[in-house]
């Protein structure tokens, strides 16, 4: 690929993550890494090849596209300075803490925006989306998904007090850290018609945010998709079981294999991929967006189907606060 020149706003895991993949992948890109609150980011944290800098040097550097991981609060803020500058850019998810005017108005844009759903990539993902295209064991029953994820762990070298998942300021909360599984649901069957949600604090991780919730969500076709999200979990665990009139597929996307019941017979693995290189979604995923802002047709998220996901974030923290069942049509 031809050499670029790419601006990473942000400082924390998911943004040195991207980082050293564009390094390692394309060396001749030409990487600014800007700190999110606007003050200079620290040099001494990166390669002598990367540069530092602070917003002011979008006005000095043609930048080719930017990736946004920043908190999801500064989301729409950094999203709208950039592209008013002509930057196409790559935005973490969620899409944005919640829904505003201007977060309304980036959809005059919205074709030089992708949100980074990287769930789409991983390669069980994306058998699951293949098989589901090409076999049929009849209808569906249910889908039941369940993912705990103890929050003190997601980020061992920092206070997970003051991480954006745990402050409401800064868009954190179960609802929206794991919105990954709202968007794959989405991305798998299509929208859904109605939900019902309990979100609720435990207590134990001393947030003032939701670190659990349980979801009903009513797919068109009459189904019902169970959800429960933690972030208590001491073990990870993060699977998907979809129920069909003649067999189930269980898809484990933390072990990244997926298996196949018909009937009483035994499961067999129909996918695996323990082996496999997690840190390679990642990369895929800067590859595909790459190829669509070249005009290619790749899965990554767009705007609408991220504007989508929040909305059913939105309706389900309604659904839990009036604690009643929420039409999405």
């Amino acid at each position: 690929m031809n050499a670029k020149r790419i601006a990473v706003v942000g400082s924390g895991n998911i943004a040195k993550r991207h980082i050293g993949n564009i390094a390692a992948n394309w060396p001749n890109y030409h990487i600014t890494v800007i700190h999110p609150t606007g003050r200079l980011a620290n040099a001494e944290e990166y390669s002598p090849e990367i540069d530092v800098g602070c917003f002011s040097m979008v006005d000095q550097n043609a930048f080719d596209w930017a990736i946004i991981a920043s908190p999801s609060a500064y989301h729409v803020q950094h999203a709208d300075y950039l592209l008013a500058k002509g930057v196409p850019v790559l935005l973490e998810k969620p899409i944005a803490h919640q829904i505003t005017d201007e977060l309304l108005r980036l959809d005059a844009q919205k074709h030089r925006i992708r949100v980074a759903y990287n769930l789409r990539f991983l390669s069980s993902a994306q058998f699951v989306k293949n098989w589901l295209q090409h076999h049929k064991l009849g209808a569906i029953h249910s889908v039941i998904v369940d993912v705990g994820q103890f929050l003190p762990d997601w980020r061992p070298n920092k206070d997970y007090r003051e991480t954006a998942s745990a402050r409401s300021d800064l868009g954190g909360g179960v609802l929206l850290e794991l919105s990954h599984e709202l968007d794959y649901l989405q991305w798998l069957f299509g929208h859904f018609v109605g939900c019902f949600c309990n979100a609720r604090r435990s207590g134990v991780l001393e947030l003032d945010v939701e670190d659990t919730a349980d979801l009903l969500l009513q797919h068109s076709s009459g189904w019902v998709a169970n959800v429960h999200l933690d972030m208590l979990q001491r073990k990870p665990f993060r699977v998907c079981k979809i129920v069909f009139e003649r067999g189930v597929l269980s898809w484990n996307i933390i072990k990244n294999t997926v298996c196949l019941s018909e009937g009483n017979t035994p499961d067999v693995v129909v996918f695996d991929g323990q082996d496999w290189d997690r840190n390679l979604m990642y990369k895929n995923m800067l590859v595909a967006y790459q190829d669509t802002m070249a005009g290619a047709a790749r899965e990554v998220c767009t705007f609408d189907e991220a504007l989508a996901t929040l909305n059913l974030v939105v309706s389900l923290k309604s659904s839990s606060e009036e604690a009643r069942w929420m039409s999405l049509v």
